[in-house]
């Protein structure tokens, strides 16, 4: 068994799992404690794994990487994907990417009907070309997903600009900037 699983199963011993959720939208990642919980983490008091995730919080804030809402935290894309893999797992996050990516382009850099392509190899070899980033949460199916390492979150992420371009707007400079971000 890895660490990590060993480290997770410690701390969810008999806890029926975390009362954290989270939620992404366009620009982050949210965070959230319910109010009860959130109230005794805050006195030193509670399951220690909340405790462990309440202690997370106030370090992101304390750096600069988040946000204080409600009752959590909000994390802008760029800064969420950049969680180590301890602080996700504690998080209770979606794993990384497992597999890696092919690119694929259409016509030629010049032309405003320029497009790009990033599919997504799995382990063994499976193409996915339907996917979606909401956020730094990467989407293949309703139960699959996943929280990208920061570089696959920059593929993804210049695919999803360059794809939401008008086309007017695809011009040359548009089409090569979007290229040297894969690069």
């Amino acid at each position: 068994m890895e660490i990590k699983n060993i480290f997770h199963s410690v701390l969810f011993k008999g806890t029926g799992g975390s009362p954290l959720r989270y939620s992404p939208d366009s620009q982050g990642l949210g965070l959230e404690l319910p109010e009860s919980v959130l109230k005794q983490a805050r006195k030193g008091q509670g399951h220690e794994l909340v405790l462990y995730q309440y202690i997370i919080f106030q370090m992101l804030l304390e750096e600069g990487l988040g946000e204080e809402i409600k009752n959590g935290v909000y994390l802008p894309s760029e800064n969420a994907v950049r969680l180590d893999s301890e602080t996700r797992n504690i998080l209770n996050l979606p794993e990384p990417w497992p597999g890696s990516f092919r690119l694929q382009t259409h016509s030629i850099s010049t032309g405003t009907d320029f497009r790009l392509q990033l599919e997504l190899l799995t382990p063994n070899s499976e193409v996915i070309r339907n996917y979606s980033l909401h956020g730094p949460i990467l989407s293949v199916s309703e139960e699959e997903i996943y929280l990208p390492e920061v570089y696959q979150w920059e593929a993804l992420s210049a695919i999803n600009d360059h794809r939401q371009l008008a086309e007017h707007g695809r011009d040359e400079f548009q089409n090569l900037l979007a290229v040297h971000r894969l690069v």
